[in-house]
């Protein structure tokens, strides 16, 4: 036995989970940036960088995330950001 409630424990396992789908909605978002922007796949970008604003707000309501966790994925949130913002701002 670990010594952990299960409560604990799955709030731990919840948090990654939750962890995980904040990463991979950040890696969609570079998959995206990765090709040539069109104006079609600016809305594209546009809807998986806000999927990925509401997964990264997922982590931070989650007390069994570690804050240097958060710190990072607010961090990549910020850079896909303007890497988008500056994909999408040329098409114009």
């Amino acid at each position: 036995m670990s010594g952990f409630s299960p409560e604990y424990l799955a709030d731990i396992e919840f948090g990654a989970m939750i962890l995980k789908d904040c990463h991979e909605s950040l890696n969609d978002v570079d998959k995206l940036l990765e090709q040539d922007l069109t104006p079609d796949m600016a809305i594209d970008v546009l809807m998986a960088l806000g999927e990925a604003a509401i997964a990264v707000r997922a982590c931070s309501n989650m007390p069994a995330i570690m804050p240097h966790d958060l710190d990072e994925v607010r961090d990549r949130l910020l850079a896909v950001t303007i890497r988008a913002n500056h994909a999408v701002g040329r098409l114009s």
